[in-house]
């Protein structure tokens, strides 16, 4: 089983992003409760981790579009990732009923969203 991982989530419209460095607390949440990610806009999202710490910031980063936390004492704050150790995936659910177009540009095609919003999303990083 893997004890190592690292999802990034929306949660009732909110970033929220769950890790695990391998300690014995298990999983921990840093989240931007305060931000609304799901209102038909785009944004982006970043996450930075140097040890323990982590910040989360969404678009400028500013108020309450960044919050930051310390991982649980005992967790590893140095990973060596085997790159083919690393399992990832997304399960995205939309609501409103969307319509979903694809856009050819230089020959990549691209899926857009015309309609509805985003209600639902997780990805994940599982390592070894």
């Amino acid at each position: 089983m893997f004890n190592l991982s690292l999802c990034s989530q929306l949660v009732k419209g909110r970033v929220q992003v769950l890790y695990n460095l391998g300690g014995q607390d298990g999983e921990s949440a840093l989240t931007l409760a305060r931000a609304p990610a799901s209102n038909g806009q785009w944004h982006t999202v970043s996450l930075r981790r140097i040890g323990r710490w982590f910040e989360l910031k969404m678009d400028d980063g500013e108020g309450r579009y960044r919050n930051t936390t310390w991982g649980p004492i005992g967790g590893r704050e140095l990973i060596t990732i085997d790159m083919y150790g690393i399992v990832s995936g997304a399960h995205v659910v939309f609501s409103n009923n969307p319509i979903v177009d694809s856009l050819d540009l230089n020959q990549s095609e691209f899926a857009f969203i015309s309609e509805g919003f985003l209600s639902s999303f997780r990805c994940c990083l599982l390592l070894e």
